[in-house]
């Protein structure tokens, strides 16, 4: 015969094992949730670096400097700026993306550089001023500013 404490110790363990599924269900999510956002800005930074330095592979592939290099790989000029990145072999498409990585990172301490100085930082806070009067722009600027100087740390930024 089943007693009232039989089927109430049956729910406390049911609720319990329930519990303890949620906790680490919700461990799991604190685990891969920041590292698949860290995979989605990497890919998207690496995205844009390369789409950004598009125009520099543009040139070099227009000059004739590259046409025995395109010969070798079998690929006309025209139909490369057609097809784009995945018209090129996976070793170049790597190349470039390399390249572009390097240019921003180049890009990015220069910047860093010019804003460093007087001049610089009055520049940067001209264009904060501008962006200060738009009230969408402003909440997501100076959010992005605060993660970015808590990511990079204290002094870093330039104003």
């Amino acid at each position: 015969m089943k007693t009232q404490s039989d089927s109430t110790r049956r729910f406390r363990s049911w609720l319990v094992s329930r519990i303890q599924l949620r906790k680490h269900f919700v461990a799991g999510l604190v685990i891969v949730v920041p590292i698949w956002i860290t995979f989605l800005a990497a890919n998207l930074v690496f995205r844009l670096t390369r789409d950004v330095s598009y125009w520099i592979a543009k040139v070099i592939i227009r000059s004739r400097l590259t046409d025995p290099l395109l010969d070798r790989w079998g690929l006309d000029a025209h139909d490369l700026l057609q097809g784009g990145f995945e018209a090129l072999p996976l070793s170049f498409q790597w190349s470039i993306g390399l390249f572009a990585a390097l240019l921003m990172i180049l890009l990015l301490t220069i910047l860093g550089f010019v804003t460093a100085n007087v001049l610089g930082q009055r520049i940067v806070r001209f264009g904060e001023s501008i962006v200060a009067r738009v009230p969408f722009m402003k909440v997501i600027y100076t959010a992005t500013k605060q993660v970015v100087g808590m990511i990079a740390g204290g002094g870093t930024r330039p104003s």
